[in-house]
């Protein structure tokens, strides 16, 4: 699968060697909302998951694969044209996610890699 996520995609707020926090513009024009729920755009647990990785990637200027998906919760929809905010910490070949805005969690999981 492509890459849908670049630079101009989102802001970084804060980075470090380990871990960065950024604003991400879900863009209602991803293809990701193409064929999911037709009449009820919603941003697909997958396609949250494979966002974290894209911008961990680039971010990080690594190259990895997934090893094993831990830990996923999704709790809440994350719709079109919405701003959240992605935390990832990049620790011993594992990538610790949340996804969430000021007023609710959506996402948050772990990602073992390779």
């Amino acid at each position: 699968m492509d890459n849908y996520i670049d630079n101009k995609d989102y802001k970084i707020e804060e980075k470090t060697s380990d871990m960065f926090r950024v604003k991400i513009f879900i863009d209602e024009r991803m293809p990701y909302f193409d064929g999911h729920f037709e009449n009820f755009k919603l941003l697909p647990a997958i396609a949250q998951v494979k966002i974290a990785l894209d911008i961990c990637k680039s971010i990080f200027s690594r190259n990895f694969s997934v090893s094993k998906l831990l830990k996923l919760k999704f709790v809440n929809m994350i719709f079109p044209n919405t701003i959240i905010t992605l935390e990832c910490y990049c620790l011993n070949n594992t990538l610790s996610f949340k996804m969430y805005d000021e007023d609710k969690k959506y996402s948050d999981g772990k990602i073992y890699l390779k």
